[in-house]
């Protein structure tokens, strides 16, 4: 259970790594957006869905751009 070799952080108090959900988030954010835009188009149309990608888009380019300098 326990693998010394094992690079992962240890849990706090606990001194055994921490399980990695990344990708189990990176998934699941994924079904999110896609199930949001799709319910977007549904309701309001093709230029509704495209229009708040493209806004999503700008907003996380500014913010990860902020973070790097």
């Amino acid at each position: 259970m326990f693998d010394p070799q094992d690079s992962r952080a240890p849990l706090p108090g606990h001194g055994q790594p921490v399980e990695d959900y990344t990708n189990a988030f990176l998934v699941t954010a994924c079904g999110l957006v896609f199930c949001t835009l799709f319910a977007l188009w549904a309701m309001y149309g093709l230029f509704a869905a495209l229009a708040v990608a493209w806004v999503a888009d700008r907003a996380l380019l500014r913010f990860t751009t902020r973070q790097r300098h």
